[in-house]
């Protein structure tokens, strides 16, 4: 299914794949299209599930499972105020919502076509940290759980995510739990020396799985390309075991989590 975002700004993301920028006159196209057929007054959902029978004993309970497809979404986020419609694949079907994605999808292919695009993350982050990608194509996500000592909370965690412009974070512990999220607007050179810092020390390049005293689970996207890692006490897995690869992570960790204490200091 093809897939396109278009942010505010008129950033554009084709597929997860390519960047691309729509001008004034084309965010007005896109605008009129979704008032002319009066979006927001649209349902929710067009369609229906489908009931699948699998071979063999029926399950206690009841028969096969449901079954749902979207064949199409649209997003609407607009002063504050969200809608969402989806057709599914069975059911009754809307003419009109088809003909809506196939025009929005028509004004931003021509410009997608000339997009930008990012031969890896580490390519990905390098043109982010220069200005050549928009901070609308990434996103960052550190989480460290402490691990519970004698049922009392060990090091404070965090979960810390950085999307676009915007770094959320939210402080841990395995006692009190989740506090709310605190949010911190970064300037575009703050997002390019993270980025910058991250490119530095090669993501990409790091094994699935390192070593850490507390859970921590560290994943960097740039459009369509991301890496995830989770660090645990892993048996027969040391401090020592990846080198380099561990030595980089750790630094990671550290300049994400010097960001979490920045949003709770600002």
């Amino acid at each position: 299914m093809t897939s396109v975002k278009v942010f505010g700004g008129g950033i554009g993301i084709w597929n997860d794949e390519r960047q691309f920028h729509l001008d004034p006159g084309q965010i007005g196209s896109l605008l009129r299209a979704l008032q002319r057929v009066d979006f927001p007054g649209m349902e929710d959902t067009y369609g229906g599930a489908t009931t699948l029978s699998k071979p063999g004993p029926t399950p206690p309970g009841g028969g096969g499972g449901l079954v749902t497809i979207a064949t199409c979404r649209i997003e609407l986020s607009l002063a504050g105020n969200d809608k969402q419609v989806v057709q599914l694949a069975q059911g009754e079907q809307s003419p009109t919502l088809r003909k809506l994605a196939e025009e929005l999808l028509g004004v931003c292919n021509p410009p997608a076509r000339l997009g930008l695009t990012a031969t890896s993350l580490r390519d990905g982050l390098e043109k982010l940290s220069r200005g050549g990608l928009a901070p609308e194509t990434w996103m960052v996500v550190v989480h460290r759980k402490p691990r519970e000592q004698g049922g009392r909370a060990g090091h404070p965690g965090f979960l810390l995510r950085v999307s676009g412009y915007q770094a959320a974070t939210q402080p841990y512990d395995p006692v009190t739990g989740y506090q709310d999220p605190v949010l911190l607007h970064m300037g575009a050179k703050e997002v390019g020396t993270l980025a910058r810092e991250l490119a530095a020390r090669d993501p990409a390049s790091w094994p699935v799985n390192l070593y850490a005293a507390d859970y921590t689970d560290v994943t960097i996207q740039v459009l369509n390309h991301e890496k995830s890692v989770q660090a645990r006490q892993f048996a027969g897995l040391a401090p020592a075991t990846h080198g380099q690869h561990q030595k980089a992570f750790e630094e990671v960790v550290e300049i994400l989590e010097r960001l979490h204490r920045d949003v709770l200091d600002q």
